[in-house]
């Protein structure tokens, strides 16, 4: 076929390897000054003649890579945040509906293949839908890391966090904290306030019982008492782990 291609000086003519039945790109490379030719086409039968922008490689390949950039990192936050909603999802299923038989058994006895298995089984026995099976599983593998692993992430949060100390929490921070117990699922595993899951103990006075130091603490890493804890780490803040342990301080004596 034979194409136009754009330059400074105007028009010119030159031959391109044919094009494809499909809208496409191309790269064809020059010998001479050794740079490469974005070609793009439109759809055309094979061996028809048609017409094609050539933009040289500085313009184009600009574009493509600040698009291609752009396209990953939001592919990256959406499919990060798909992630935690199915990992929360299934946080509230397994302590809705494998709790109630299972109670607080470690997801770290088995293996991800095993779990695999066994949600797989036991979901006509829990009336599970595809979505909840597969929300199940995603918590499961979530808290399922091999020591390894768990090493590794909490040598990384010990960067992070701060020292936890028994001063009173700024309650003034508490509505905050709610809206994260509520985006963390947490009344999927724990009662608080008047509802939630039978998996992990009541939250509800927790503060009183444990103390501050103990809550801020197991916010900050749920296996620093229980190294088999099924409890995610969230990886929260210093502001997030402030703002709950101040709203669960307001669950005191209920």
């Amino acid at each position: 076929m034979r194409a136009r291609g754009r330059r400074d000086s105007g028009w010119t003519t030159g031959s391109v390897p044919p094009s494809p039945s499909w809208a496409g790109t191309k790269s064809i490379a020059n010998a001479e000054s050794k740079s490469t030719t974005i070609v793009s086409w439109s759809t055309w039968p094979s061996g028809s003649e048609g017409e094609i922008m050539i933009t040289h490689k500085n313009q184009t390949i600009r574009r493509v890579c600040l698009g291609v950039g752009l396209t990953l990192a939001l592919y990256t936050t959406v499919a990060a945040a798909q992630d935690a909603d199915l990992v929360s999802q299934g946080a509230r299923v397994y302590g809705n509906t494998c709790g109630s038989c299972h109670n607080a058994r470690s997801p770290l006895e088995r293996t991800d293949r095993q779990w695999t298995v066994i949600v797989n089984h036991m979901r006509a026995r829990g009336n599970l839908t595809g979505s909840e099976s597969r929300a199940v599983l995603a918590f499961l593998q979530a808290t399922n890391a091999d020591p390894g692993v768990q090493a590794l992430a909490q040598s990384a949060d010990d960067d992070r966090v701060f020292e936890a100390s028994d001063a009173p929490p700024d309650l003034g921070l508490a509505p905050t904290g709610e809206t994260l117990v509520v985006q963390k699922a947490c009344l999927g595993c724990h009662i608080i306030g008047p509802s939630g899951g039978q998996v992990g103990p009541s939250l509800n006075g927790t503060v009183d019982r444990k103390g501050v130091r103990f809550v801020r603490r197991k916010l900050q890493d749920p296996t620093f008492d229980n190294a088999t804890s099924m409890m995610p780490n969230f990886g929260l803040t210093n502001e997030q782990v402030e703002a709950i342990t101040a709203y669960l301080a307001t669950l005191n004596g209920k």
